[in-house]
């Protein structure tokens, strides 16, 4: 039985998240170690495999022991694409999330979830890059909407909550000239709303890990762009189980 062709995800396809919405993420997908693998080929001796699974999700990549380990391509059959590291059959370690409306994440991963540094980016544009925690934004980060609208500091489970910066355009609506005219805020915020005024805030700090987190972005970027090279295309003789 030939193996399922690896779906692209489609880049033109509308938002389906709430462009104001900062507190929301594309659903997290994750292979489901239950599911009944339907057909299989038997493990090679470089380590790597195919799997087809039940549901029609499709792994093609490295295992150890009966389970994803190393270097692997999973294919969700909603369309959403993971390449990247996994450890025990989790996602773990670099990595990058092609999701099924067209949002994006490069960076860390552990367990199967976004943990570490690395960088999301919305299927309308918006941007954050920094650090997460169990697929949150958590810590140090910027968030950034094509509108200019910008919040710069920490962040507590999606929600941006410590010291930081904020830039509110006088219009949504991007390209408008709005950037230049718009409201500052700097100080201590608390679930968005700022509740301590400063007169000036410390960006070096938030800068370091953002530029960090653009380089573990990056690096994942170019270890999924491997993967896909190494597996995306390549053809499994299976053994019907």
């Amino acid at each position: 039985m030939a193996s399922a062709a690896i779906r692209r995800p489609k880049k033109n396809e509308a938002p389906t998240l709430d462009p104001d919405d900062e507190e929301r993420l594309c659903p997290q997908p994750e292979p489901l170690s239950e599911l009944r693998v339907m057909n299989r080929r038997k493990v090679e001796d470089t380590g790597v495999t195919c799997l087809n699974y039940s549901n029609g999700d499709v792994y093609k990549g490295m295992v150890r022991d009966g389970k994803k380990h190393g270097k692997g391509l999973y294919d969700f059959s909603s369309g959403t694409i993971y390449q990247g590291e996994w450890k025990n059959n989790k996602m773990s370690g670099l990595g990058a999330m092609y999701y099924e409306n067209g949002a994006t994440y490069e960076g860390e991963w552990d367990n199967g979830m976004r943990e570490g540094l690395g960088r999301f980016v919305f299927a309308n544009g918006t941007l954050y890059t920094g650090s997460f925690h169990r697929n949150n934004f958590h810590g140090w980060g910027v968030y950034l909407r094509k509108t200019g609208y910008l919040c710069q500091g920490e962040w507590k489970m999606n929600e941006f909550f410590g010291k930081g910066y904020r830039y509110t355009p006088s219009s949504s609506k991007p390209d408008t000239g709005a950037a230049k005219n718009g409201k500052s805020e700097q100080g201590v915020f608390k679930r968005g709303k700022l509740i301590v005024d400063l007169d000036e805030f410390d960006t070096s700090e938030v800068d370091a890990l953002v530029a960090k987190a653009e380089g573990v972005a990056e690096r994942a970027a170019d270890l999924s762009y491997r993967v896909e090279l190494s597996y995306a295309e390549r053809d499994f003789d299976f053994d019907t189980q």
